[in-house]
């Protein structure tokens, strides 16, 4: 195993998770619409212990962030989905 796979593992970060080329990630941002598609003044996502809620929080915020310098600028989005379910949604 790899240095990098080594110190990898666990990791909460989307973005290094996604950008890792030694690693496995299992597509769950089809459910980036249904969150943002549901309309409750407030969501819980509960789940067990190393059960990936950091993970889908840092998908969420990776997905929605703005740079306050080019606010219309989508091109990190793009880098970092354009391979994943969210992408192929036109809505978004």
């Amino acid at each position: 195993m790899s240095e990098t796979l080594s110190n990898d593992i666990g990791t909460e970060y989307f973005e290094k998770f996604i950008q890792n080329a030694e690693t496995y990630y299992v597509d769950k941002t089809r459910f980036i619409k249904e969150a943002i598609d549901n309309t409750v003044a407030c969501a819980l996502f509960t789940r067990p212990r190393r059960f990936g809620k950091t993970l889908w929080m840092t998908t969420l915020k990776s997905f929605l962030e703005i740079d306050p310098k080019h606010p219309g600028n989508t091109s990190k989005q793009d880098k970092l989905f354009k391979d994943l379910d969210i992408y192929k949604e036109k809505d978004f």
